[in-house]
């Protein structure tokens, strides 16, 4: 009867095991993989402003603000350096909450991680949009 009552205690916590539940903006067996690690890369895609295409490339590396931050720059930003926060729901959907560039004007956006691939909108003032289609290997 010991042994049963032993065996039943560990299956159920082998199974409560198997279903624990990670902390927001973490993932994996033991839940200490960040989940915006996945998503650091370069994209190399196609940014379209106003009807015009340009080649470029968007780096996406650990932002400072908490665990679901992320920067979002290279060719697609002009080199600037805006924050993007991750949504807790673990999408892969961002937002770029408005950011003021070099004190002139302020850009905002939002974008979808799916895959290899990313999808960012980028809103500047004057209703000018720069929509960025991009994948990485």
């Amino acid at each position: 009867m010991k042994k049963i009552i032993l065996l039943l205690f560990v299956a159920a916590a082998f199974i409560s095991s198997c279903s624990k539940k990670c902390e927001s903006g973490y993932e994996g067996n033991n839940c200490t993989t960040e989940v915006r690690a996945k998503y650091y890369a370069t994209y190399s895609g196609t940014a379209v402003t106003n009807g015009n295409n340009s080649s470029v490339n968007c780096i996406i590396t650990q932002g400072t603000s908490g665990i679901h931050s992320l920067i979002v720059q290279g060719g697609l930003t002009n080199g600037v350096a805006l924050e993007a926060i991750l949504a807790t729901s673990n999408d892969g959907s961002f937002e770029i909450n408005p950011q003021a560039i070099n004190g002139s004007f302020t850009v905002s956006g939002s974008g979808v991680f799916s895959g290899n691939n990313i999808n960012v909108t980028l809103n500047y003032p004057g209703a000018v949009i720069t929509t960025f289609n991009g994948t990485h290997p």
